[in-house]
């Protein structure tokens, strides 16, 4: 997990998944802006879904697992 996200969703009591959709798009987008490189489009479309992800699996409270 992101360090930085995991500090932001204690701050700001949001889901840790989505702290790392919000930090990781604004890095990405900022990259856009600069770089002028329409691939990063694919970078943010990987941290959107990494993101929605991992906000799904933090979400559940407990899993049961029988083996």
């Amino acid at each position: 997990m992101d360090l930085l996200a995991l500090i932001f969703s204690k701050l700001f009591s949001i889901n840790v998944g989505m702290a790392l959709l919000i930090l990781d798009a604004i890095i990405i987008f900022i990259g856009i802006l600069t770089l002028r490189d329409e691939r990063l489009i694919y970078s943010l479309t990987i941290v959107i879904i990494v993101g929605l992800t991992a906000t799904i699996i933090t979400s559940i409270k407990s899993i049961k697992i029988y083996v």
